[in-house]
Protein backbone atom coordinates (compact mmCIF):
# COMPACT_ATOMS: atom_id res chain seq x y z
CA UNK A 1 0.00 0.00 0.00
CA UNK A 2 2.83 2.79 0.78
CA UNK A 3 4.39 2.05 -2.94
CA UNK A 4 1.30 3.76 -4.07
CA UNK A 5 2.39 6.73 -2.10
CA UNK A 6 5.84 6.87 -3.96
CA UNK A 7 6.45 10.07 -5.91
CA UNK A 8 3.42 11.87 -5.06
CA UNK A 9 3.13 15.28 -3.68
CA UNK A 10 0.29 16.63 -1.41
CA UNK A 11 0.07 20.00 -0.45
CA UNK A 12 -1.95 20.83 2.59
CA UNK A 13 -2.96 24.21 4.38
CA UNK A 14 -5.02 26.32 6.00
CA UNK A 15 -5.43 30.50 6.03
CA UNK A 16 -7.85 32.84 6.33
CA UNK A 17 -7.45 36.00 4.41
CA UNK A 18 -9.44 39.06 4.83
CA UNK A 19 -12.15 37.39 7.81
CA UNK A 20 -15.07 38.96 8.00
CA UNK A 21 -16.02 41.31 5.59
CA UNK A 22 -13.79 42.47 2.77
CA UNK A 23 -14.61 45.30 0.46
CA UNK A 24 -13.29 46.03 -2.96
CA UNK A 25 -12.83 41.93 -2.98
CA UNK A 26 -13.77 39.40 -5.71
CA UNK A 27 -14.18 36.17 -3.90
CA UNK A 28 -11.78 35.04 -6.05
CA UNK A 29 -9.09 37.40 -4.73
CA UNK A 30 -9.98 36.13 -1.17
CA UNK A 31 -9.70 32.61 -2.47
CA UNK A 32 -6.09 33.88 -4.15
CA UNK A 33 -4.87 35.55 -0.85
CA UNK A 34 -5.83 32.55 1.08
CA UNK A 35 -4.21 30.06 -1.12
CA UNK A 36 -1.23 31.64 -0.72
CA UNK A 37 -0.83 32.31 2.51
CA UNK A 38 -1.49 28.68 3.00
CA UNK A 39 1.96 27.83 1.20
CA UNK A 40 3.96 30.39 2.56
Amino acid sequence: MRWELYGKTAIVGAATAHLGEAPGYSHMEIAADAARAALA
